[in-house]
């Protein structure tokens, strides 16, 4: 499907198709997931039910980010995931530091799911 775009091409876009993926994967989860129990009667903001989403919608986000960018690139697909994983966990890496310092407890507990979809690429 991709081979019709061409190679230089899809080295320009590999990086910003993998950050609109990965976002366009968390912004899809989230509202779907929040839609979905406010239909049934419950509610998106108790406890357990923020904890879920804000843990499925990061690590859906992560594991996006990683598999889309290394799809679209050309060639070394392999290098390139594990290039993404290690760029996304040192950028993840930033935002957990910043979560830790303004002691926001949300972004800390997404930021680890991050961590874990980003990781979730990889094959032993």
């Amino acid at each position: 499907m991709l081979d019709c775009i061409p190679h230089a091409l899809r080295w320009i876009g590999f990086l910003p198709a993998a950050i609109i993926a990965a976002w366009v994967a968390w912004f899809g989860l989230n509202l779907a997931n929040r839609v979905t129990m406010t239909l049934a009667g419950v509610s998106p903001e108790s406890l357990l039910m923020r904890a879920y989403i804000e843990a499925i919608s990061g690590a859906v986000l992560g594991y996006a980010f990683a598999y889309v960018g290394s799809r679209i690139a050309p060639t070394h697909q392999h290098r390139v995931l594990v290039v993404l994983v290690v760029c996304g966990l040192l950028f993840d890496g930033v935002l957990l530091a910043f979560a830790l310092m303004a002691t926001d407890y949300w972004s800390i507990w997404s930021a680890v799911w991050v961590a874990m979809g980003l990781a979730g690429t990889l094959k032993p």
